[in-house]
């Protein structure tokens, strides 16, 4: 992919899991540092000019509860 052939295609979604932490000053948004969060990823080749994107999707983990 990086090399640049010609015959590269978009790779799918889940060519790459994350985990996700955030840490914040700012306190609207200290929540956020006690969730959890996981991601995956690909990338996009794009014709006219030949680029790369990265494009990432990221989940907020949600526990089940005694109902589900």
């Amino acid at each position: 992919m990086w090399a640049g052939h010609p015959d590269t295609k978009t790779f799918p979604f889940g060519i790459s899991s994350t985990y996700h932490t955030f840490q914040s000053g700012d306190p609207k948004y200290k929540h956020l540092q006690y969730k959890t969060f996981v991601g995956n990823g690909r990338f996009v080749v794009n014709e006219n000019p030949r680029s790369i994107t990265v494009e990432s999707r990221i989940s907020e983990v949600i526990p089940s509860n005694a109902q589900d």
